[in-house]
């Protein structure tokens, strides 16, 4: 049985949730929408975190000099990255050790 288009892409999606992301061997894309939305949060943990974020490309660099002994500086980060790292920052407290 053969699956095209809307149908397929929805089949995808209920299986990917039923059985993970692993399931197949391609992820769908997010939409422009989702990762705008992703990095709009991305900026709004790394402000409150006293980081500043500089984008070129797909990529992020992360700076922090605000409370620490030396600058922490994390470049060449995907949004997925970025938004790891400083979650893990959170999780530390604000001096991220």
């Amino acid at each position: 049985m053969k699956r095209r288009g809307r149908q397929y892409v929805e089949d995808c999606r209920w299986d990917q949730q039923l059985f993970g992301s692993d399931y197949y061997p391609f992820a769908l894309a997010p939409t422009m929408q989702q990762r705008e939305e992703a990095e709009a949060n991305l900026l709004a943990l790394a402000k409150r975190l006293q980081f500043s974020v500089e984008k070129v490309g797909d990529r992020f660099t992360l700076r922090r000099t605000a409370d620490v002994e030396r600058p922490i500086c994390e470049s060449g980060l995907t949004l997925a990255q970025a938004e790891e790292f400083l979650e893990t920052w959170k999780l530390r407290g604000l001096h991220g050790g």
